[in-house]
């Protein structure tokens, strides 16, 4: 009897984990349904009006001219925040890791790059100002990237003292030092910096890429979320939680945006009535 002869296939390559959305959000109420289907872990949101803009920590990205290299002009920036920032704190950070945020959130370009727990708070980012058109072409959709960290992406900051030593890109909490960190649920990625004066983006990193999702927003339904997002008490009054944040706020609540309808702008108005703007 002539033996049948087994053949074993390879085991099926398990799929891997695709950063794009099969389709694009067009309403907070979408937008809530898919943040609520994801994982009990630590999940970290970033949302930016433009969907193609690479997750690039401002010091690395091409608008910015640096006169030295990049490692250089980094930390000399850093320097110089802590030698002049002491007028305007409330609170002296007592670590680099302190100033580093303290820096990133006032504007300081760094190899930080801003995250947060709080999906709304991302969105709010993604749709506070019109959809971005570039010179050709039509508008862009926003994003609200997904970043599902695992426990062994977290620096610890009592054992690696020092940001600009890391042998990898890490998730970083900083303290609530400031209160627009507090208010806007800060975390931060903290990248690493490549020989060849260069950074990767954090979602062409190998170890990084299958940890990210994105959820395209719908540039057409951006002035509908942004008010949902109003009536919720996300706005920029309370995520940039200063002065700046609420004059940025009264702006908004008295003026036409290019995108918004007769509607929506006679709500604003009844709204800045009824309440004084707060």
């Amino acid at each position: 009897m002539t033996r049948k002869k087994i053949v074993r296939r390879p085991a099926a390559r398990k799929a891997r984990r695709s950063n794009t959305s099969a389709s694009s959000v067009a309403s907070l109420a979408t937008f809530i349904a898919k943040v609520g289907d994801l994982g009990s872990g630590l999940v970290l949101f970033r949302g930016d009006r433009r969907s193609k803009k690479p997750l690039l920590p401002r010091i690395a990205t091409e608008d910015l001219r640096l006169n030295s290299d990049v490692l250089e002009a980094e930390r000399e920036m850093l320097r110089g925040f802590r030698i002049r920032a002491h007028p305007h704190l409330e609170r002296v950070p007592d670590s680099d890791w302190q100033w580093l945020a303290l820096a990133q959130h006032h504007g300081l370009p760094t190899r930080l790059l801003d995250w947060t727990d709080n999906p709304l708070v991302a969105l709010w980012f993604a749709v506070s100002r019109p959809a971005y058109r570039p010179p050709t072409g039509g508008p862009h959709d926003g994003v609200v990237w997904v970043y599902e960290a695992t426990p062994g992406d977290s620096v610890d900051t009592s054992a690696d003292k020092d940001p600009f030593a890391l042998s990898r890109t890490r998730v970083y909490q900083p303290e609530y030092i400031d209160a627009r960190i507090q208010h806007q649920s800060g975390w931060f990625t903290v990248h690493k910096h490549l020989d060849g004066d260069r950074f990767i983006p954090l979602e062409k990193q190998k170890l990084q890429a299958k940890k990210l999702t994105r959820i395209l927003i719908a540039h057409g339904a951006f002035a509908d979320i942004r008010h949902d997002l109003d009536r919720c008490g996300i706005n920029a009054a309370t995520v940039l939680a200063d002065l700046g944040g609420l004059c940025e706020h009264l702006q908004w609540l008295h003026s036409k945006i290019a995108d918004e309808n007769p509607q929506q702008n006679a709500r604003k108005a009844h709204k800045a009535k009824g309440n004084r703007g707060v």
